[in-house]
């Protein structure tokens, strides 16, 4: 992609980097960005004016190459293969425009107007053909699913806390929270203890291999537009919340799926759990006032769950009546969400308690 792009020659000038080779008492040559020579700032720009050029005629093609472009992947999704092929078809068309050509193309669906996407059955992005890897995501186009694959390497003692997966990421943070408070160093041998808590984490990142969920987050049987379910939960440990979207379909039955999940790690100062339950909630709002504005779809209706009835308590009354550390994120929430949105939930079927690891696994021995 970036090959297809060029500087003007009156700009080329301005495009210039020193060189010395790796060698500090060499006289560092002068380097200039010439034709078709550019970085990824580049490209990103040239990407989005290709489709700022061609928005009066093709649109939907433009929002898509505008807002679902990473690097030099496109990646979006629309509801039925007439609307894929319609769209395929319009994106080759403005790309080619700007000098670009899409070099193969992957769907879940059969795509027959499109010869980019033929290449899927000749060739594979990974060694398994089923396997295709987006953003680190690996994915399935013929279940349509997303899945973790996860091989833990093989961690010298002595380096157990580097390389830490983003698998369960709230349990290494509290393991490298720990070390901290302990006063080790980076490259500092750890004690026993310490090393079999590590040796622990890396076991059960194994749990997390294959397992998989649907990539799609909506569905055709759905006679009205799906809510969005955000809980939010805290420990001693963590705070964080989840999102999942909910729909029924024309059998009245109800579905669900998962959207996203944040999470923190608790301060070294220690909060009441009160105000731990209110950090939750202002995760659960940034994720919200996120999802909103990443996703196209319209919500029926927006529900939170928390299980603080202080928190509630806190978000349906006036910010200004409290002190400055609740007032600050109760203005915050009630900034991004509608205060007669939120709901109680017991503890024990409040999903988000699951972000905290370590304090339901102590639930499960005792």
């Amino acid at each position: 992609m970036y090959h297809r792009i060029s500087i003007p020659e009156s700009d080329q000038q301005v495009h210039r980097f020193l060189w010395r080779d790796c060698n500090q008492a060499k006289r560092a040559n002068t380097y200039v960005k010439t034709n078709k020579q550019t970085s990824f700032c580049h490209g990103s720009s040239s990407f989005e004016k290709t489709a700022k050029v061609n928005k009066e005629t093709h649109p939907e093609a433009a929002q898509v190459i505008t807002n679902d472009s990473y690097m030099d992947d496109i990646l979006t999704s629309v509801f039925d293969v007439n609307s894929a092929e319609q769209l395929s078809t319009d994106i080759d068309q403005v790309l080619k425009t700007g000098g670009f050509q899409v070099k193969e193309g992957i769907s879940n669906g059969q795509i027959n107007n499109s010869p980019t996407n033929q290449q899927l059955n000749d060739k594979s992005v990974l060694s398994d053909e089923l396997e295709q890897k987006f953003l680190g995501v690996v994915w399935y186009p013929t279940t349509d699913l997303l899945l973790y694959k996860v091989e833990p390497d093989s961690f010298p003692e002595n380096v157990l806390t580097k390389g830490i997966a983003t698998a369960f990421p709230i349990r290494g943070k509290n393991l490298k929270q720990k070390l901290w408070q302990q006063g080790c160093d980076w490259d500092d041998d750890l004690n026993e203890n310490n090393k079999a808590e590590w040796r622990q984490f890396f076991t059960e990142l194994a749990d997390l291999d294959n397992v998989s969920f649907p990539r799609c987050l909506l569905s055709n049987s759905s006679f009205k537009p799906p809510e969005l379910i955000v809980f939010c939960d805290a420990s001693e440990n963590a705070f964080g919340s989840v999102a999942h979207t909910r729909w029924e379909d024309t059998e009245h039955k109800f579905e669900v799926r998962f959207i996203s999940a944040k999470s923190r790690v608790a301060p070294l100062k220690q909060l009441s759990m009160p105000r731990l339950e209110l950090q939750a909630a202002v995760v659960a709002s940034r994720l919200y006032s996120t999802i909103k504005e990443e996703m196209t779809v319209s919500f029926d209706r927006v529900v939170f769950f928390s299980d603080s009835i202080i928190v509630l308590s806190w978000i349906r009354g006036q910010s200004r009546l409290y002190k400055s550390f609740v007032a600050n994120r109760v203005a915050e929430i009630q900034g991004h969400t509608d205060p007669s949105d939120w709901r109680h939930i017991p503890g024990e079927n409040n999903i988000a308690m699951f972000l905290d690891l370590l304090r339901n696994r102590r639930r499960n021995t005792v």
